[in-house]
């Protein structure tokens, strides 16, 4: 994070949720893998488990351990370990598994500009032609807030994003693009004032996370 005078790592999700947070006892169940914090990681595992009739549990707060039936931890391995063959992104340890997990360098990711108010950025043709930015506009939303931003649209606006594309396991039986990333926001009344808030976008926007954040003056 590269402002670093004030630091969040939180969570705030919007949306309904298409899986669960939380396991089962753990007598019944055992982990499998740890993914990285976050709704898109959370929502592939789920998914690409739940096709094979396995329902994994997650458990965790920073980094999170997937928990599934121990008659079923051998297919669920298997399974994880394939999937991170294509989506490394989304995982932090797979026993057994050989290869780099992780998610990239943020010097990586694509960068866009902007100059739209977060009060009405669903007017922006940018963000109505894709509304996973939209997504993230709403976690930024959130962010703000949970920075103690109280008010997030009274001359809050969008600078830039720097967006990561993340193919995931839908709920359909199929893959889907999602966001993760930096959206960068400022006050117009403040010029030095400058925020970083980390979110995911997902389901063409329906759902969204803010993950954490930073701020300086």
């Amino acid at each position: 994070m590269a402002l670093g005078a004030v630091v969040v790592l939180a969570s705030a999700v919007g949306g309904c949720l298409p899986f669960s947070r939380h396991g089962f006892s753990p007598g019944s169940r055992v982990g499998v893998a740890v993914i990285n914090q976050g709704g898109i990681p959370f929502a592939n595992v789920t998914n690409l488990l739940k096709r094979s009739g396995i329902d994994a549990g997650i458990e965790g707060s920073i980094v999170y351990s997937v928990e599934v039936p121990a008659s079923q931890a051998a297919e669920a391995t298997r399974l994880i370990i394939a999937d991170a063959k294509l989506r490394p992104y989304d995982y932090f340890q797979i026993p057994g598994y050989v290869g780099k997990l992780g998610m990239p360098d943020p010097a990586s990711f694509h960068v866009r500009k902007f100059n739209v108010d977060l009060g009405n950025f669903e007017v922006d043709p940018a963000f109505r032609a894709d509304p996973r930015l939209a997504g993230m506009a709403n976690a930024a939303r959130e962010g703000l807030k949970m920075m103690g931003q109280k008010k997030t649209q009274a001359g809050a606006f969008i600078s830039g994003m720097k967006l990561f594309p993340m193919e995931y396991a839908n709920a359909n039986g199929g893959t889907s693009v999602g966001y993760y990333g930096i959206v960068e926001l400022g006050y117009r009344s403040k010029k030095k004032s400058r925020f970083e808030v980390y979110a995911y976008s997902w389901d063409n926007g329906a759902h969204y996370e803010f993950s954490g954040g930073s701020s300086s003056d």
